[in-house]
């Protein structure tokens, strides 16, 4: 069999593959840690709503069936509950078997058999799961009010500089375009990159040279220009029409050809 993986920048959780060890949990309890642990931290939950997660599919589990498999779960090791004097019941959810510290302090009596039912308070709503994803999604809504979307940082893309810099380089950098209040994007990251490209074929520039001159200049930015003209690099401007000869107020004659007033010259 051959297992097809495709490459993710975001929305993906990692679990440790002890998760799916031979013998170690249900292909269920498998199934309902991964479902969980895709969740953001604190997200409020019951197992009434759990057992809605796999409605309208080929094999729908009901709310005892969610009951066994917390069971499940707590007696490997991968949850922990709180009861609160008020009934409430808190689940804390581990990505990774705690079994060095068992749940001593609560009973068997806080996750209902499915032939025994809790009928007094068979299920108090929005109970707490808690788990280790660090993507944040804030579309709950909370006493009548949205709360906004929170931006999730997303990994920048090195690999269009021709290598990359040394860590000091790089943190000198980061903390000038700090100081500056200029953020560090993808696409400032790509601009530079091209930047970085040319000066290494033209002028001979390293990325760390690159970053030290931005650095030691003072540049918020960095264009190619700026770095020919700091090392002192003479190049030809795309504008000025090849085999014309441009001669500064530098320029010395050689013997035997010399400027007329007129602008003529001697033969």
């Amino acid at each position: 069999m051959a297992i097809q993986r495709a490459r993710r920048r975001h929305s993906f959780t990692l679990i440790g593959n002890h998760v799916y060890q031979n013998g170690h949990l249900s292909f269920q309890a498998m199934g309902l840690l991964g479902y969980i642990l895709s969740k953001p931290d604190n997200w409020r939950i019951s197992p009434s709503q759990l057992a809605t997660v796999t409605s309208g599919t080929a094999k729908k589990t009901g709310r005892d069936g969610v009951y066994v498999i917390l069971r499940e779960l707590k007696d490997a090791g991968y949850i922990k509950t709180r009861k609160h004097a008020s009934g409430e019941l808190d689940y804390v959810i581990y990505d990774e078997p705690d079994t060095a510290n068992p749940d001593m302090e609560n009973t068997d009596k806080d996750i209902p058999e499915p032939e025994k039912p809790d009928q007094e308070k068979p299920d108090v709503a929005f109970q707490t799961l808690i788990n280790t994803d660090l993507v944040i999604n804030t579309d709950q809504k909370q006493d009548g009010k949205s709360k906004p979307k929170k931006k999730i940082a997303q990994k920048l893309d090195f690999s269009c500089w021709p290598t990359l810099p040394d860590p000091q380089v790089l943190d000198d950098w980061k903390t000038l375009r700090k100081a500056k209040r200029a953020a560090i994007t993808q696409t400032v990251l790509n601009h530079i990159g091209q930047v970085m490209h040319r000066a290494g074929n033209e002028l001979g520039l390293s990325v760390d040279a690159v970053l030290s001159i931005c650095v030691s200049r003072g540049w918020q930015g960095c264009e190619f220009e700026w770095l020919a003209n700091h090392i002192g690099h003479r190049h030809t401007s795309p504008s000025v029409s090849q085999g014309v000869n441009y001669i500064g107020t530098d320029f010395t004659p050689p013997a035997g050809w010399e400027w007329e007033p007129d602008g003529g010259r001697e033969s």
